[in-house]
């Protein structure tokens, strides 16, 4: 009230003393000798009515009621009284508004200017009135109405609201900290509109949360009030929007957003720096902070006249969320910032990596910003609070997120500034950590007492032994024996390549660099200027760098060193395990450096390319390189092999000299799908041809009853594995991020190949056997599927047929080889008996469902895209058909009964047959049961008939998804719903689509599984017909429509695409993510 100016401070204190010691009571209310008005509304008052607190509010203050709200309360009373429902409550307020009208209510009476009248809502006559008996009245206003609260600071007179009132009680010990937050929920549960939220309030049902055996945080009750409240006050046509009486008004909005970023900070801070709570606890209760309340930029964009470009303001908000652990260092001083460390770490790893991948440009937006942060924030202090602040970042950015630091620290203003804090250090294991610098000084000092010489060094108050360790060039490093407990020494080695490079003798960096020379792939210009540079007095570091720049660009360094580790059984990071820089592919591959958004002008650049690898290194290098990437292009008339192919002369021989030599010993399947296609297309039928192609066939196809072949299925499992690896990495790495897809492509197929070249080459001259699958596992388990790739049109039916992340062991050797057996089989007479052994094996193999990735036959590859014209556009069971109804006709006869049974079984297989036989079925019967649904499904992976479109969408019309409980036959379902839709192109089929699955959405619905392929369906529906756009603009409708409350999961699925979809892909995310919080 002081506050406010009801009380001066005279006033105050003389209150104060009287109230200090005793409960308030009537005298010392009489004290108060300014009232307050404090303006209720109806649902106000019903609010302190439930809980009898309005007799004590009148002795308080002057109760003022608006004018407009005494007619609306007066006819809902007589509305209640004529219906005899009022509760006991709202009789008692009846009678005490009755009694005392005349008594203690104001009522301001004043008249509103007739410009002000018109058509508006309660609402808005409420605040106009209000706003003007303030300029009227000069006294200040305690209002409680529900529209008002965001106007607490825009009129001259101040507004005190039910939450200052609450909070006011509180402190006095009126109220427990308990009883204080239940009230709010109370408030929020009334949608009593921006309350402002206290930070104490989302700790303290947070901290209360369990966690569920699945890992997972329990939403309360309370936190689903908070969730649904926040997200209702921010979102569309609430009062925040100003009104046109506000106009040029400083906007509410940004005041009540800035108290609203505030509780979540402090929130964050307070739950970080609470050691009673787990590290698991911590990241579950962020993890719901940030998905499920906080606001960034973006989300409130609609509230500004002036919104900024959705970069700008996502990478503003990402840099408040960073910008939390910074502060929290400060309120985490006695363990130096540990907590904020490991905040930093977990924001990075849990949400910014993921979401910097899919938006290569946002990135060094929010790196800027928190680099200015970081450098106001040191340079603001003097003396000692200035080296407090440097140490206390210093520690917080060594111990946290590897890689968010050194993002961070790129820069040379920051690094100036943190020069005498950060000293970088060398972690031997985990107890030995040495400074950086001593450890580069041991290493010179082994490196000059030679290979294997053992010395003595000291550190603090230990004696280490060191040596130095060189197998090779490549991996090379400093090694440390240490004495373990049982009395036994192990040795420990750090791999430092380049630290020769950097020693002090000249002649040590002159014979390190002439190691390197070799791998280098440098004109002679480039070797003579290192040379001089090794044998200078100049600067080491500068050198040792441009020789790793060197290296950072050169495929065969790359490999070899990959080799030389592999060799020595030394662990590798990712980040070793994949070329730094594109430009190791381009040099390779003699592909320009340029970007190349459409087909037609990469098709052009690659001709061109191989034309120069040809030239540059001769037809047999270039063979090796084109045929282990799924260009079919190449062997068209016209293209550089394509005329060597198809005219007699050295050339050729050479082509197909090499295609024998290597089919023998290579285990790359894109190499031997294309020296399959190639023999058979183009080399004369002699044996040693014939035995090549016999033996390719085998490894591909290989019949599952010989234990010396089984297709190789370790090898086309790290072909796989490495596909996807190298797409992941490039994901990651932001010089890949902005390279079109084209590229990305045939780069991961390039890498796949050298990674195959690398194990044949291990094998065959190293006579060491490389653990296939364990490596093949090992990709794997640092590859984790980006949400992005939905709405880059990429994935599922929309995925292009050569794309790394879609390719599996059975669609990259059984379907192709079939696809390629068919369209080759003029030149299949010489192999018939082989053939046919393989194909019955294979087709057995499909019918009983043992192949390894057989689903893939399912795949409908009519609607995906083939850019590089690779052999994977064809299901497989109809080359199979093919096959056995045209080349192998007549030798069917030979086969037994069990074989004739599989025959049949596959030449049953017709997606017009099947999907006319379906749709007769569902238009007799009028309706559709689970066969029915995969015999479509089935059909529609298969070019249809125009005139089938009408049949389909009246099969479409006749599908209730609610008839299919078990949860794979509803997930089929709306498989088919997509399928359909994508089949078709038709409009109808699309509309009658998307209401069948927005039905389901709405009402049938019920796990997450459930909602996953819905939106599934509706993206393939949307993406085919009318892009991201149309996929929002349906999931939005189906929002509006729905009244159910959804599965947290689902929460966290839209929350999921927020931190993974590029912002192209969000406009309008926001708005749906704000709408579902609310249900």
């Amino acid at each position: 009230m002081c506050e406010i100016g009801a009380l001066s401070r005279h006033e105050l204190a003389s209150i104060a003393v009287a109230c200090n010691s005793q409960p308030c009571r009537e005298d010392r209310v009489q004290l108060l000798t300014k009232k307050p008005f404090l303006v209720l509304d109806i649902e106000t008052a019903e609010f302190f009515a439930r809980h009898e607190w309005l007799e004590g509010l009148t002795r308080a203050f002057q109760i003022g009621i608006p004018k407009h709200e005494t007619e609306h309360t007066t006819h809902v009373l007589e509305e209640f009284r004529l219906r005899q429902e009022a509760s006991e409550w709202l009789n008692k307020l009846n009678g005490y508004l009755s009694e005392r009208l005349n008594q203690r209510f104001f009522f301001p009476s004043m008249t509103l200017p007739a410009s002000r009248m018109g058509d508006k809502g309660q609402c808005a006559r409420v605040l106009e009135e209000l706003i003007y008996s303030t300029r009227v009245e000069p006294y200040p206003l305690w209002t409680d109405d529900r529209m008002i609260n965001r106007h607490a600071h825009a009129e001259q007179q101040p507004i005190a609201t039910i939450d200052n009132v609450l909070e006011f009680v509180t402190t006095k010990g009126l109220l427990s900290t308990d009883q204080y937050y239940d009230y709010l929920v109370q408030l929020m549960q009334l949608n009593v509109l921006y309350l402002s939220i206290p930070f104490g309030l989302v700790v303290h049902y947070l901290r209360r949360a369990g966690l569920s055996v699945e890992g997972v945080l329990r939403e309360t009750y309370e936190l689903k009030i908070i969730r649904r409240y926040s997200a209702y006050v921010f979102s569309h046509g609430t009062a925040l929007h100003p009104l046109p009486i506000e106009q040029g008004k400083p906007s509410e909005a940004a005041t009540y957003f800035y108290y609203f970023r505030e509780t979540c900070r402090q929130a964050v801070i307070e739950l970080w720096t609470d050691e009673a709570l787990t590290k698991q606890h911590k990241e579950l209760a962020s993890k719901w902070i940030i998905e499920c309340l906080w606001k960034g930029m973006e989300d409130i964009a609609h509230l500004e006249p002036h919104p900024l470009s959705s970069e700008d303001m996502v990478a503003i908000s990402q840099a408040l969320l960073i910008g939390f652990g910074l502060v929290m260092a400060f309120a985490d001083v006695k363990r130096r910032g540990e907590n904020a460390a490991t905040y930093l770490s977990w924001l990075h790893e849990a949400h910014l990596e993921s979401h910097w991948q899919s938006n290569s440009n946002l990135k060094p937006l929010v790196l800027k910003k928190i680099r200015q942060v970081i450098t106001d924030m040191v340079e603001k202090e003097k003396g000692d609070r200035r080296q407090i602040t440097l140490a206390l970042f210093a520690h917080v950015l060594a111990t946290t997120s590897k890689h968010l630091a050194a993002l961070i620290l790129s820069d040379d203003k920051l690094k100036s500034i943190f020069q005498d804090h950060l000293k970088e250090t060398v972690v031997v294991t985990e107890g030995l950590k040495v400074p950086a610098k001593e450890w580069e000084q041991w290493g010179f000092g082994a490196i000059t007492a030679g290979a294997g010489t053992r010395q003595h060094v000291a550190l603090g108050d230990k004696t280490l032994t060191i040596y130095w360790h060189e197998p090779s060039p490549f991996t090379a490093g400093l090694g440390l024996l240490q004495s373990k407990a049982d009395g036994s020494v192990m040795s420990v080695v750090q791999s430092d390549s380049f630290l020769k490079l950097r020693h002090p003798i000249r002649t040590i960096r002159e014979q390190a660099l002439q190691a390197f020379i070799p791998y280098l792939g440098i004109h002679n210009d480039a070797i003579i200027r290192l040379l001089q540079k090794a044998v200078s007095d100049g600067d080491r570091q500068t050198f040792a760098r441009e020789v790793e720049q060197q290296t950072e660009r050169s495929w065969n360094f790359f490999w070899e060193r990959l080799k030389q580790l592999v060799i020595a059984q030394i662990g590798i990071h990712e980040s070793v395990a994949f070329p730094p820089q594109p430009e190791i592919f381009e040099r390779w591959l003699n592909l320009p450096s340029a970007t190349y958004h459409d087909q037609a002008t990469f098709a052009e650049a690659y001709t061109r390319a191989i034309e120069e690898n040809i030239r540059a290194e001769g037809i047999e290098k270039t063979v090796a390189k084109v045929f282990g990437l799924p260009v079919g292009r190449c062997f068209d008339p016209n293209t550089a092999l394509g005329n060597r192919l198809r005219s007699d002369g050295p050339e050729k021989d050479q082509i197909i000299g090499h295609l024998l030599a290597c089919s023998r010993t290579t285990s790359n399947p894109i190499f031997l799908l294309n020296s399959l296609e190639a023999l058979l297309q183009f080399a004369l039928p002699n044996p040693t041809v014939q035995n090549a192609i016999t033996q390719i066939l085998i490894k591909l196809l290989a019949p599952s009853k010989d234990p010396d072949t089984l297709r190789l299925p370790s090898s086309f499992r790290l072909y796989a594995s490495a596909l996807r690896f190298a797409w992941y990495r490039m994901e990651s790495l932001e010089v890949y991020g902005s390279m079109p897809v084209l590229q990305r492509i045939l780069m991961a197929y390039t890498y796949a190949t050298g990674i195959m070249n690398l194990a044949d080459s291990l094998r065959d001259r190293e006579n060491y056997d490389m653990d296939r699958e364990f490596l093949a596992e090992w990709m794997d388990s640092r590859v984790s599927r980006p949400g992005t790739a939905v709405f880059e049109d990429l994935f599922e039916e929309h995925l292009e047929v050569s794309h790394p992340m879609g390719m599996g062991p059975f669609r990259m050797t059984v379907a192709p080889t079939l696809q390629i057996l068919a369209a080759q089989k003029e030149s299949l007479a010489p192999f018939r008996d082989e053939v046919l052994r393989l194909v019955i094996d294979t087709a057995r193999s499909m019918v009983q469902a043992t192949f390894e990735g057989g689903w893939e036959i399912y795949h409908p590859f009519v609607t995906t895209r083939n850019w590089f014209r690779a052999p994977w556009g064809r299901n497989a069971i109809v080359s199979l058909k093919e096959l056995l109804e045209g080349l192998l006709n007549d030798d069917l006869s030979r086969l037994g009964p069990a074989d004739t049974e599989v025959v049949a079984s596959v030449q049953s297989f017709d997606a017009r047959t099947l999907l006319q036989m379906a749709l007769d079925w569902i238009s007799s019967s009028r309706a559709w049961n689970a066969g029915d649904l995969l015999l479509v499904y089935l059909a529609l992976s298969e070019p249809i008939d125009v005139e089938q479109t009408e049949r389909i969408l009246a099969a479409m019309r006749q599908l209730d998804l609610s008839q299919f409980h078990e949860e794979q036959d509803f997930l089929l379902a709306c498989g088919v719903i997509a399928r359909c839709g994508a089949a078709t192109k038709d409009p109808g089929i699309h509309l009658e689509a998307l209401e069948k699955l927005t039905d389901a959405w709405n009402s049938r619905a019920s796990t997450l599984n459930h909602y996953v392929a819905i939106m599934d369906a509706a993206q393939k529906l949307c993406l085919g017909m009318g892009g991201v756009e149309s996929f929002y603009n349906w999931w939005e409708r189906t929002i509006n429509a729905s009244q159910r409350e959804l599965p947290s999961e689902v929460q966290g699925l839209v929350s999921g695409l927020t931190w993974t979809t590029p912002l192209s892909c969000q406009n309008s995310l926001p708005g749906i993510r704000a709408k579902l919080l609310m249900l």
